[in-house]
């Protein structure tokens, strides 16, 4: 049975969570991300998706592919009564170790079949769908061996979307992109974000009063420019620590000028201190 939205972020499994949604009436969220994959299916309501400067018309039936380096949120189009979805987490070490890693493939953002959006004929969107909703049946149920259906399931639909993004047909996908000023800012956050940037200097470069940014930026991404310039240098840094990287260096290294500060950026965020992400 779908539950209501738990707004949670992180995963508190090692290997996979799910989760049946069904919400009534309008959900605003800011832009988050996240350290695990997701894979999202679309069943019902009026919703358009951003992810990383792109915003994704969505119908029923589509599948989003969310890899952990991007931000992303919901977008509702209207008053709504319905926003439902079944939402699937898979931890990256987990997947990696699965078969060498061969079912990361359609998480591949280098490669040639990436794609953020699968919209499926009625037959295998029947299909993926089915073993979604079984999955969600069997996952953290009483059935006997419910763990093992689970993992079963778990397999089968991550088999089917990577046969799907190496298919040598075309997914057919519609993307819309958000305003031109705002792409632009996006783009040139992404390319320096570990450098020294800030409202004002930014307003510089694109030669635009930093209110009409801010405003703007605020109104489109649904968070401050400031507060995404953070999350883009954060994620990067529990990337390079995850890595193994010293805090440190990684400090320097994502555009923190200052340690404390990106200590205290870092617990906040993630609820452990850089040192302790490189020791997990």
């Amino acid at each position: 049975m779908p539950k209501r939205f738990d707004p949670r972020q992180n995963m508190s499994s090692e290997d996979f969570e799910i989760f049946h949604y069904l919400d009534p009436g309008t959900r605003h969220m800011e832009a988050h991300y996240h350290d695990f994959y997701e894979i999202f299916f679309f069943i019902d309501g009026n919703v358009d998706y951003w992810i990383d400067g792109s915003l994704y018309h969505l119908v029923p039936g589509d599948i989003l592919l969310i890899h952990p380096t991007e931000l992303h949120k919901p977008v509702p189009n209207a008053e709504i009564d319905t926003y439902e979805r079944i939402v699937l987490w898979v931890n990256k070490n987990y997947l990696a170790n699965i078969e060498n890693g061969v079912l990361e493939k359609c998480f591949d953002k280098e490669g040639q079949t990436y794609n953020k959006v699968l919209r499926l004929s009625n037959e295998k969107q029947e299909q993926l769908f089915s073993l979604a909703h079984s999955l969600c049946e069997e996952y953290g149920g009483k059935k006997f061996a419910g763990d093992v259906c689970a993992y079963s399931l778990l397999l089968q639909i991550l088999v089917q979307i990577n046969r799907l993004t190496q298919s040598n047909s075309p997914v057919d996908k519609e993307e819309y992109n958000t305003p031109t000023l705002i792409s632009e800012i996006l783009a040139y956050i992404n390319e320096h974000f570990t450098e020294r940037l800030t409202l004002d200097s930014i307003a510089n470069h694109f030669f635009i009063s930093k209110y009409h940014i801010s405003h703007e930026f605020k109104n489109s991404v649904n968070t401050s420019l400031y507060r995404y310039i953070i999350m883009k240098r954060l994620n990067a840094a529990y990337t390079l620590l995850s890595e193994g990287k010293p805090a440190n260096e990684v400090c320097t290294m994502c555009g923190f000028g200052n340690y404390t500060v990106f200590f205290r950026a870092f617990k906040a965020e993630f609820g452990i201190s850089p040192t302790e992400c490189v020791k997990q």
